[in-house]
């Protein structure tokens, strides 16, 4: 992710930080994580946009970074 948002000049997600936000989202997800050899999982998907007023070309200096979380499989 932190690849794609220097490409995009977009601030990089400090290590701890993407860690911590990870922990928490799965943490308080727990009872959606499917069972042991249920064949399924749990996807994660981080989000880094800009969400400032700025509408163009040039970067914004608003961000935000959430972590989203589904159960997939059988």
């Amino acid at each position: 992710m932190n690849l794609s948002a220097e490409r995009l000049c977009m601030p990089l997600v400090p290590q701890d930080k993407w860690q911590e936000v990870l922990d928490t989202t799965i943490r308080e997800n727990q009872e959606f994580i499917p069972p042991y050899k249920s064949r399924g999982s749990l996807y994660v998907r981080p989000l880094l946009f800009g969400s400032g007023p700025i509408l163009g070309v040039a970067p914004t200096n608003e961000y935000i970074f959430a972590c989203m979380v589904s159960p997939i499989g059988n």
